[in-house]
């Protein structure tokens, strides 16, 4: 055998040798109750991203916004909800929904956070969302079942 080869496969011996010794001396110490490498690096991952969410949420607020009701003919028609979204670029970003027929919901994530319970019995499938880019403003109207 070359004098090359013979090297490499004493590197190879010497590095499977301290990788054998390496995982010997962490079941060691997993088998009296010490924590692994691996199991403390996941837990400092995992407090720092329970400490990043927190933050983000803190920062979540709740948009200004007005909820009205339109009459027609006397009788309610619609509700119009306008809200105020001065960090919002796009109108991608924005998330708003009817839950359950009864709550509209905003989010965009990681900036604002809504939740406000409609005045009336909705038509959710004819509900309708305009952003004025300009103003910063959505516009939702939503038709009142009647």
């Amino acid at each position: 055998m070359s004098p090359s080869l013979q090297d490499g496969n004493e590197r190879r011996s010497r590095r499977d040798e301290e990788n054998a010794a390496v995982i010997k001396a962490e079941a060691e110490a997993i088998a009296r109750g010490e924590e692994c490498e691996l199991g403390r690096m996941f837990a400092e991952k995992m407090a720092l991203e329970a400490k990043e969410k927190v933050a983000q949420e803190s920062s979540i607020q709740e948009p200004a916004y007005k909820m009205q009701v339109v009459e027609e003919e006397g009788q309610p028609s619609k509700v119009v909800i306008a809200v105020t979204l001065p960090l919002v670029t796009s109108a991608g970003a924005i998330d708003a929904e009817i839950v359950q027929g009864s709550r509209f919901e905003l989010e965009v994530e990681g900036i604002y956070k809504l939740s406000a319970n409609l005045p009336a019995a909705i038509n959710e499938e004819e509900m309708s969302c305009r952003f004025d880019k300009k103003k910063k403003v959505l516009t939702v109207k939503i038709p009142i079942l009647g």
